[in-house]
């Protein structure tokens, strides 16, 4: 994926899972807490692009989560930049890619385009 302007990068540790005291945790990140972090990445990288405030309008998913991000041992990598700019909005690319601590391994998770006003 290809972003002009400044990039914004966001690293959160798999820490964050489905841990419940009724239910033994799968192992695995919630696709909510990803999609939180693919909000909070797009959002740093829209205020640091247009130094205002900014609201998110909208979220299309490009893609259904296509692996699962591993608790322990892997990390999530958002890698978040403008793909559009207008006068009071702008749309965000982000990229998300689950990367093993261990070996280094990358694969991709999803990619989303968040839609950004601001005043």
């Amino acid at each position: 994926m290809q972003f002009g302007g400044e990039t914004g990068e966001r690293v959160a540790f798999g820490d964050d899972g489905n841990r419940s005291p009724r239910r033994p945790s799968a192992g695995k990140t919630l696709g909510g807490q990803v999609m939180h972090l693919v909000d909070m990445a797009a959002a740093l990288a829209a205020h640091r692009h247009s130094n205002c405030y900014v609201v998110t309008a909208s979220v299309e998913l490009q893609s259904i989560f296509r692996n699962a991000v591993n608790l322990g041992g892997d990390r999530n990598v958002e890698l978040a930049g403008q793909s559009c700019v207008f006068h009071t909005s702008m749309e965000v690319g982000v990229e998300v890619h689950s990367e093993n601590v261990l070996t280094g391994e990358r694969k991709h998770t999803t990619t989303a385009y968040v839609t950004f006003c601001g005043d």
